[in-house]
């Protein structure tokens, strides 16, 4: 009786999740110590750093050189937001160019960790194209270092609605929803998180969804 009241508990999740933790990041602190430039992967569970960032995340590369060359100076120059948009290079671009210079500089300032940039930079594309040129992940995250969490939950469902394999956005999106004390809705989303992920992400989804369990006090689902 105790045995079956114990697997319908959040724990067991917990304990396989931590289990899985352990397991992952022994192997890569071995392939670390063997490989001096590959990083240990570090799981904080309740900081930012156990949201998935854009790093792996692919992105556009229509960007011709003489635009990427420009975007990288006019991002180290500093200058304001909106000294950018008023520069003549950049008004001297069609609506195309335009496009593919704001989905551009977002990155970089996304490469900066300047993620108030990045927001100005994506805002007035629409989903779908941002989705078009692989921003909308680094736009959902930059919301939410900005701490506009409902804004970046919205956005992070737009790209799961695109794409319901979205590892990270999956995610990221339970992880902030249990950053927001929404367990409820959290459930079903790192339970898909689970189901589509592997390794750190499907440990973390896995983490999560004990966590919720456990907040919701699941003990007979």
């Amino acid at each position: 009786m105790f045995r079956h009241k114990l697997s319908q508990t959040g724990i067991p999740y917990l304990i396989f999740a931590i289990l899985l933790i352990g397991t992952i990041v022994s192997v890569e602190n071995i392939f670390s110590s063997k490989i001096d430039d590959v990083a240990a992967i570090e799981i904080v569970s309740n900081s930012d750093e156990s949201f998935e960032d854009a790093s792996l995340i692919s992105t556009s590369n229509t960007i011709n050189p003489k635009t990427s060359i420009f975007i990288q100076e006019i991002v180290n120059s500093k200058i304001s937001f909106t000294d950018i948009k008023n520069h003549p290079h950049v008004q001297a671009l069609n609506e195309q160019e335009q496009i593919e210079f704001y989905q551009g500089l977002a990155q970089e300032f996304y490469n900066q960790n300047d993620y108030n940039n990045v927001i100005k930079s994506l805002q007035s594309f629409t989903p779908n194209q941002r989705i078009e040129y692989k921003s909308q992940f680094i736009y959902a995250y930059s919301l939410s270092k900005s701490s506009d969490w409902q804004a970046a939950i919205k956005q992070y469902q737009l790209m799961i609605d695109n794409d319901s394999q979205s590892q990270a956005a999956t995610l990221n999106l339970g992880l902030l929803l249990k950053k927001g004390q929404l367990c409820k809705q959290a459930i079903p989303v790192f339970t898909k998180s689970v189901s589509i992920s592997s390794g750190t992400k499907k440990a973390k989804a896995l983490s999560g969804l004990a966590h919720c369990h456990f907040t919701l006090n699941n003990f007979n689902d």
